[in-house]
């Protein structure tokens, strides 16, 4: 009899194991700030409270930004992740080189943390004014 129940133990495990990886996926939309000057820059955040508590992982970081449109002479755009409670940049990389894409760089970290997009200007017109009909998407896929 003891036998039989061992079996069956190691089977349910098994089981169980297998259906406790859940995906999710949040897309967060919003647009820019004012850069005052040159050499300015702006940060925007991009945090989903609807992101499980605990337990979640990143799986996949998306981007599609837009550009400012003050004739610039160079536009540095930087993606990166905040801890949870945190106002510090924790991994960052420079995205500059492609308005859209997407990344395995963050993967492993807290989904509940915050990606921000920071662009920095240099030359051009100021005040460097945001279209406020355009929006930035950051798309994060995760497991829970």
């Amino acid at each position: 009899m003891k036998k039989a129940i061992l079996p069956l133990c190691l089977a349910a495990a098994a089981v169980s194991g297998s259906t406790l990886a859940a995906t999710g996926q949040s897309v967060i939309e919003r647009g820019g700030y004012t850069i005052y000057f040159s050499t300015g820059y702006a940060s925007m955040g991009y945090r989903d409270l609807k992101i499980p508590r605990s337990g979640t992982k990143i799986t996949k970081v998306s981007w599609n930004y837009h550009d400012y449109t003050n004739g610039y002479d160079n536009q540095k755009v930087e993606l990166c992740y905040r801890r949870q409670y945190s106002n510090y940049d924790f991994k960052c990389m420079d995205i500059s080189s492609s308005n859209s894409g997407s990344v395995d760089y963050f993967d492993g970290l807290e989904a509940r943390g915050a990606l921000v997009l920071t662009y920095t200007l240099e030359g051009g017109s100021y005040h460097a004014y945001w279209d406020y009909d355009v929006k930035n998407t950051i798309t994060i896929d995760y497991t829970y």
